[in-house]
């Protein structure tokens, strides 16, 4: 059984994480960045259409039954919480990023890229980077079966 690495973060880290890893950077760090943000990015997209589908939920529908927007923002109801209250549940859900075996040895350089990187943060996202690299310090073990050997043909 071989064993990959699984980075546990909760999902209002991740665009941060993407963030504090735009930067300028030589080809053999940005080549190890971008097989680390192919899976991340991933992640990004599935929350966004999460995000997207509660706010449809709930967001005041014109005469068609399209979602009301202003300045590109969806306009809800006065007095809906429940929107909000989907939202954070959503944003503090566990995003787990499994680095497979083949790519265990990327870890290290991922955490040497953000203590590199020249991007400016605010408090606050200072405060989530400490977070993010807090979890790569506890980055758990996940056994990984490996793949059934293809049998062609037909069974007599």
């Amino acid at each position: 059984m071989r064993i990959m690495k699984t980075l546990s973060l909760k999902n209002s880290l991740l665009a941060v994480f993407v963030k504090v890893l735009g930067y300028d950077m030589p080809l053999a760090q940005g080549r190890l960045r971008n097989r680390f943000l192919k899976v991340v990015e991933e992640k990004v997209l599935e929350l966004d259409k999460n995000r997207v589908d509660i706010c449809e939920k709930f967001a005041e529908k014109d005469a068609d039954g399209n979602s009301k927007m202003e300045d590109n923002k969806y306009i809800f109801p006065a007095g809906e919480v429940k929107v909000f209250q989907e939202l954070a549940d959503l944003y503090n859900e566990d995003c787990n990023i499994d680095f497979l075996p083949s790519l265990v040895s990327d870890i290290g350089g991922i955490k040497h890229l953000i203590d590199l990187s020249t991007v400016s943060l605010s408090v606050i996202e200072t405060a989530q980077i400490e977070a993010i690299l807090e979890a790569f310090s506890t980055i758990q073990d996940t056994p990984q079966e490996p793949p059934l050997p293809q049998v062609e043909g037909k069974l007599a």
